[in-house]
């Protein structure tokens, strides 16, 4: 009986490393990087820095409800962001779960921004329910970033 127990225990902790927790940092590793940098500077032209420019907006609602439908919706249009044109298309995340999606948002709101409260998988479930087309997305952009005073 005790060896049932004992490849029970094994597996069921091999399929937890499979499908384990996943941390926001490895996902922006997986994910993000690519476009964004490690460090969230973005890349010149591509991708904006996500670092040091989503404070405003992730201190005020519809700001944060912005956030989540860019990684839920992805987002296409010619944005500025420190003087630099970025004729970039984010990608909708929609392969990552509420949960995942809320690592990821934590880890830069933390990580590159000091921002917080961190946003809760609730906020993903919420934007995936009234998903967006990518340019409506962008649209949205411009409001929240008049809203939030940038």
């Amino acid at each position: 009986m005790n060896k049932w127990i004992f490849a029970f225990s094994l597996l069921a902790t091999a399929t937890s490393a499979l499908a384990g927790d996943v941390t926001g940092a490895e996902l922006y590793a997986r994910h993000c990087v690519v476009c964004h940098q490690a460090n969230g500077e973005g890349a010149p032209g591509i991708a904006p820095p996500i670092s040091g420019t989503l404070m405003k907006r992730a201190g005020i609602p519809a700001g944060r409800n912005y956030l989540a439908q860019v990684m839920v919706s992805g987002m296409v249009g010619t944005i500025s962001s420190h003087g630099m044109r970025y004729l970039g298309n984010m990608p909708p995340f929609n392969v990552l779960s509420d949960g995942e999606l809320a690592s990821v948002l934590n880890h830069v709101l933390l990580a590159f921004n000091g921002a917080e409260p961190p946003m809760a998988a609730e906020a993903f479930a919420a934007a995936r329910i009234r998903a967006m087309p990518p340019a409506e997305v962008f649209k949205l952009r411009k409001s929240v970033l008049t809203q939030s005073g940038e």
